[in-house]
């Protein structure tokens, strides 16, 4: 689940003005300014990694690890990963005849000046599936460094593309999904309190509404978009491609592409317009499930605060969306390039 990092950007004329500036990740709408980012905010600068290293940049300091001197002190020790013959396993991805791990930050969480609690996602260079190991990581700034804190377990059957989402910020409180169960934890990651239990088949594909984990059956033949509340740890199903009139492409309905406010992004009935692939894409409201069709197709639609931005192919026009809708539709007029 890719998004693009920037769109090429002009300002919409008449009263409700919006801007997007060209060659940067900032949306403007009536004067504020809506950012999307490509790393992690920490301690004051950027945070960000190539599946190789990770880079944190503060203003003129830079800072790196080198994630494969990392992993290999840490495959020196069998137990940290559940054994000899799974280390082993891992070992021969990370150091044998193919391209390795890239290895990424799926999860951030700041605890502190300086501090953060993270999670570091393994994915093998040569596959598109679940990663092959999530760790959860101590990281500290100034200088940069990074602590092992235990493997978690694993997640999903490998359906869906992409890392299981599992950490969580609620009302100040810090969530994990880990050992079949969403918990409270504290700054180290030692767990505090169950919330409740999760089903290894569910995958968690990150938290909408600043409340609710979603996640996506991994069932192949029943696919299902779902919620849960941190507040309550109640469980309902949002979407079900099973009952529904969109169409279902092969073993993939749908795929989520942005969670953004109380909403989830998810695009389906994939194809090919001229060199380019393009998606129909549906908004679902947590947490009632209320849906809406977002007219036209795209190749992405690229989330700032409660807005969307997006291109269709072949016009010049960029189509704004607040909270799945267009943004006063009638009055949308092609763009213009602003020089900055």
């Amino acid at each position: 689940m890719s998004f693009v990092a920037a769109i090429l950007g002009a300002y919409l004329l008449g009263p409700s003005l919006a801007m997007l500036r060209l060659g940067s990740t900032e949306l403007v709408v009536r004067g504020k300014t809506f950012v999307s980012t490509n790393g992690y905010d920490f301690d004051g600068g950027s945070l960000t990694g190539t599946g190789r290293e990770l880079v944190l940049e503060n203003g003129g300091r830079r800072e790196k690890i080198d994630l494969r001197a990392i992993e290999k002190a840490w495959f020196e020790d069998d137990a940290r990963w559940g054994g000899h013959e799974e280390c082993t396993r891992l070992r021969h991805i990370a150091f044998g005849q193919g391209e390795g791990f890239d290895t990424y930050i799926s999860d951030f969480a700041p605890v502190g000046p300086g501090k953060a609690l993270a999670i570091l996602s393994l994915d093998e260079s040569a596959r598109m599936a679940q990663p092959r190991a999530q760790v959860l990581v101590t990281l500290s700034a100034s200088p940069l460094r990074i602590k092992w804190i235990r493997r978690l377990s694993s997640m999903g059957d490998g359906q869906s593309l992409g890392p299981a989402r599992r950490l969580y910020r609620f009302r100040k409180r810090l969530y994990l999904n880990d050992s079949n169960q969403i918990s409270r934890v504290d700054s180290s990651g030692i767990a505090i309190k169950k919330i409740c239990a999760w089903s290894i088949e569910s995958l968690p594909l990150g938290l909408a509404g600043d409340r609710w984990v979603i996640s996506e059956s991994t069932d192949v033949t029943n696919r299902t978009l779902e919620a849960t509340d941190l507040s309550t740890g109640e469980y309902r199903v949002l979407f079900s491609p099973a009952n529904s009139s969109y169409p279902i492409e092969s073993n993939q309905p749908y795929r989520l592409d942005s969670l953004f406010g109380p909403y989830v992004l998810f695009s389906y009935a994939p194809r090919v317009i001229g060199n380019t692939m393009c998606w129909k894409f549906l908004s679902i409201r947590v947490p009632d499930g209320a849906f809406h069709a977002i007219p036209g197709i795209y190749p992405t639609l690229e989330p700032f605060g409660p807005y969307l931005a997006g291109q269709a192919p072949g016009s010049t026009a960029r189509i704004f969306f607040k909270n799945g809708k267009e943004v006063d539709p009638k009055k949308v007029q092609p763009f213009r390039r602003r020089s900055r």
